[in-house]
Protein backbone atom coordinates (compact mmCIF):
# COMPACT_ATOMS: atom_id res chain seq x y z
CA UNK A 1 0.00 0.00 0.00
CA UNK A 2 1.23 3.28 -0.85
CA UNK A 3 0.71 6.10 2.11
CA UNK A 4 -0.95 9.17 1.30
CA UNK A 5 -1.82 10.71 4.97
CA UNK A 6 -0.36 10.06 8.54
CA UNK A 7 -2.11 11.79 11.39
CA UNK A 8 -0.83 11.29 14.78
CA UNK A 9 -1.54 12.83 18.23
CA UNK A 10 -3.13 13.10 20.87
CA UNK A 11 -7.34 12.96 21.54
CA UNK A 12 -10.30 10.58 22.57
CA UNK A 13 -11.45 7.33 21.93
CA UNK A 14 -15.13 7.05 22.76
CA UNK A 15 -17.37 3.87 23.56
CA UNK A 16 -21.01 3.64 22.12
CA UNK A 17 -22.40 3.13 25.87
CA UNK A 18 -19.13 3.75 28.33
CA UNK A 19 -17.79 7.46 27.73
CA UNK A 20 -14.37 8.15 27.02
CA UNK A 21 -10.69 8.00 27.44
CA UNK A 22 -7.81 10.06 26.27
CA UNK A 23 -5.95 8.31 23.46
CA UNK A 24 -2.34 8.98 21.58
CA UNK A 25 -2.92 7.36 17.90
CA UNK A 26 -1.50 6.89 14.43
CA UNK A 27 -3.24 6.56 11.84
CA UNK A 28 -2.06 6.09 8.15
CA UNK A 29 -4.46 6.29 5.14
CA UNK A 30 -3.19 4.42 2.80
CA UNK A 31 -4.21 3.46 -1.34
CA UNK A 32 -4.31 -0.25 -2.29
CA UNK A 33 -1.85 -0.88 -5.06
CA UNK A 34 -4.26 -3.68 -6.31
CA UNK A 35 -7.64 -3.59 -7.35
CA UNK A 36 -9.41 -0.02 -7.38
CA UNK A 37 -6.98 1.68 -5.75
CA UNK A 38 -9.18 2.27 -2.73
CA UNK A 39 -7.88 4.61 0.26
CA UNK A 40 -8.38 2.23 3.40
CA UNK A 41 -7.44 3.72 6.83
CA UNK A 42 -5.84 1.90 9.63
CA UNK A 43 -3.21 2.62 12.58
CA UNK A 44 -2.82 1.90 16.50
CA UNK A 45 -3.68 3.72 19.45
CA UNK A 46 -3.10 3.40 23.14
CA UNK A 47 -5.94 4.28 25.86
CA UNK A 48 -7.34 3.34 29.35
CA UNK A 49 -7.95 -0.52 28.59
CA UNK A 50 -11.98 -0.26 30.31
CA UNK A 51 -12.66 2.14 27.48
CA UNK A 52 -10.86 -0.60 24.59
CA UNK A 53 -13.06 -3.21 25.77
CA UNK A 54 -15.93 -1.17 25.75
CA UNK A 55 -15.35 -0.27 22.08
CA UNK A 56 -14.25 -3.98 21.16
CA UNK A 57 -17.76 -5.48 22.90
CA UNK A 58 -19.89 -2.91 20.69
CA UNK A 59 -17.74 -3.61 17.55
CA UNK A 60 -16.76 0.21 16.69
CA UNK A 61 -16.01 3.61 18.63
CA UNK A 62 -14.99 6.78 17.78
CA UNK A 63 -11.31 8.24 17.80
CA UNK A 64 -11.61 12.16 18.61
CA UNK A 65 -8.53 13.78 16.22
CA UNK A 66 -5.96 16.40 18.01
CA UNK A 67 -7.87 18.74 15.43
CA UNK A 68 -11.35 18.13 16.27
CA UNK A 69 -12.35 15.48 13.78
CA UNK A 70 -14.39 12.58 15.05
CA UNK A 71 -13.27 8.79 12.57
CA UNK A 72 -15.79 5.62 13.33
CA UNK A 73 -13.02 3.02 14.26
CA UNK A 74 -13.51 -0.94 14.97
CA UNK A 75 -10.50 -2.03 17.27
CA UNK A 76 -8.97 -5.15 15.30
CA UNK A 77 -6.45 -6.70 17.72
CA UNK A 78 -5.56 -4.85 21.17
CA UNK A 79 -3.80 -5.66 24.55
CA UNK A 80 -1.86 -4.12 27.31
CA UNK A 81 -3.09 -0.72 26.70
CA UNK A 82 -2.16 -0.59 23.00
CA UNK A 83 -4.76 -1.60 20.32
CA UNK A 84 -4.73 -1.85 16.52
CA UNK A 85 -7.65 -0.41 14.41
CA UNK A 86 -9.30 0.01 10.62
CA UNK A 87 -11.45 3.56 9.84
CA UNK A 88 -14.92 2.63 9.15
CA UNK A 89 -16.47 3.88 6.11
CA UNK A 90 -14.24 6.00 3.46
CA UNK A 91 -11.09 7.30 5.24
CA UNK A 92 -10.98 10.27 2.20
CA UNK A 93 -12.20 13.32 4.17
CA UNK A 94 -8.96 12.69 6.51
CA UNK A 95 -7.17 13.54 3.41
CA UNK A 96 -6.01 17.43 3.42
Amino acid sequence: MQEVTLLAGAGWLRAINFGSSTAEYSLSICREETGRGELVGQGTLGCDIATMIEVQAAGRGVLVLANGETVNIALTRSGAGRADFTVIGDPRALCH
